[in-house]
């Protein structure tokens, strides 16, 4: 008999997918991922799945965070994971499906996960021990699951005064790790943070100042990287918050600002009655893709109103202009959200340069999430769901990710169980 399902923590459920139907959209619930016919595959009881990479075979491989309530183990760890085409879980991957951080941490939040090279996986994310301060990790492991100790594992030095937050994590064209987050040298003071490593672990000394680049604006405390990744010849295209407002920017191989990108290297937008971001007029930015025709697509929230999340998707050209043929002069507004901490949550590029949104909202005491397809010129795919959006029945999304096949994976929650749901084309 092979290793019980309550002993692993998971369940599988069919209820809390997605509402509506596929039909005439060009894709469908796959019904061979997990049970039942609207594809959903193997969950946490309690936890969340932050980022998922697809696999060749027609699985997932993903990295999430897992609670528990029983006193003897830890409280809340991250950890990589993989499903099978089939929505099960990898039982020979790492310990019974999963590959947790190897090193010891009551808390802990996922960040990213990125293939490497030899078929191996950089995973980062952020952790504390019992009394102690938050530190960030960056470690890779075999396909397998287990640590490679060949890379020298990353743990960042914290102090009351100081601290690090990882958010992502990609693999450039040379196979090194390249990771975004924030840096907080005071409590008073935030900056954007990149690192390089090299293929044992090391920082890379020929990128930035000993392998870190460090960015800040005057107005230091609203200051957040978010998103990276890497492009031809080492340059690197990422993007956060600089001064309060979203941005986009890009770097070359050394750590430098590419002043061709953009305006001076950086692309910055706000929305609004006053176009502005402040501490009236939220603004954050939640992701970055690059799509199959080289365009930039950029996800972001505008809280302008102090009372309702405008999320909107901004298009730009290769070089960092706004693309004024995407959406209404590069801009897809998607709706009111309502208030609180809601509004899109994580882009998805497609084969044919779409791209797939999740989001959350609130109306009242009523919470959803749902799932939307723009195409490449900025419009809704009409033909997708219901005029381009379908509903899931859950209270937070996660994430997307585009499959191998042409089809595309989003994760959700539904109370403190997370799913993954999976659409074929």
């Amino acid at each position: 008999m092979g290793p019980s399902l309550a002993f692993l923590g998971l369940v599988l459920t069919v209820t809390g997918c997605l509402t509506g139907t596929a039909a005439g959209s060009g894709f469908v619930y796959d019904p061979g991922f997990g049970t039942g016919e609207r594809g959903v595959g193997r969950i946490f009881e309690k936890g969340f799945i932050r980022e998922m990479i697809p696999r060749r075979d027609g699985g997932i491989t993903f990295v999430g965070k897992s609670r528990s309530d029983n006193p003897e183990t830890l409280k809340n760890t991250f950890f990589a994971g993989v499903l099978k085409a089939n929505g099960t879980p990898l039982y020979s991957f790492g310990k019974l499906g999963r590959a947790e951080n190897p090193l010891p941490s009551v808390w802990g939040n996922a960040a990213g996960i990125a293939r490497a090279p030899g078929g191996k996986f950089y995973v980062v994310g952020n952790f504390r021990e019992e009394s102690s301060s938050w530190k960030s990790l960056v470690y890779r492991i075999h396909r397998d699951g287990w640590v490679d100790d060949a890379f020298h594992t990353y743990t960042s030095n914290a102090s009351s005064a100081s601290r690090q937050t990882l958010s992502d994590v990609a693999t450039d064209d040379k196979g090194r790790a390249i990771v975004i987050g924030t840096y907080r040298p005071n409590h008073r003071t935030s900056r954007i943070l990149l690192m390089r490593f090299e293929s044992g672990g090391k920082l890379d000394p020929d990128f930035g100042r000993g392998g870190r680049v460090v960015i800040g604006s005057r107005n230091k405390r609203n200051n957040r990287g978010v998103a990276v990744i890497p492009l031809s010849s080492g340059r690197i295209l990422f993007g956060g918050v600089l001064g309060g407002y979203p941005f986009v920017a890009r770097i070359d191989e050394g750590g430098e600002l590419d002043r061709r990108f953009g305006r001076r290297g950086f692309t910055t937008f706000a929305r609004g009655p006053e176009n502005k971001c402040g501490p009236r007029a939220l603004c954050n930015l939640t992701d970055l893709v690059r799509t199959p025709d080289g365009n930039i697509r950029a996800l972001a929230n505008f809280d302008y109103y102090m009372d309702s999340w405008i999320p909107s998707v901004i298009g730009l050209r290769p070089g960092g202009r706004i693309d004024s043929r995407f959406g209404e002069g590069g801009w897809l507004g998607l709706g009111d959200w309502g208030a609180g901490s809601f509004g899109a949550r994580d882009l998805a590029a497609m084969d044919d340069s779409s791209v797939i949104v999740v989001s959350n909202h609130l109306a009242g005491n009523a919470a959803w999430s749902q799932v939307m397809r723009i195409n490449p010129r900025g419009r809704f795919d009409r033909s997708f769901g219901n005029r381009g959006a379908l509903r899931i029945n859950g209270t937070r999304a996660y994430g997307a990710t585009a499959m191998a096949n042409g089809g595309f994976a989003i994760a959700f929650a539904r109370g403190q169980k997370a799913l993954i749901q999976k659409f074929n084309p």
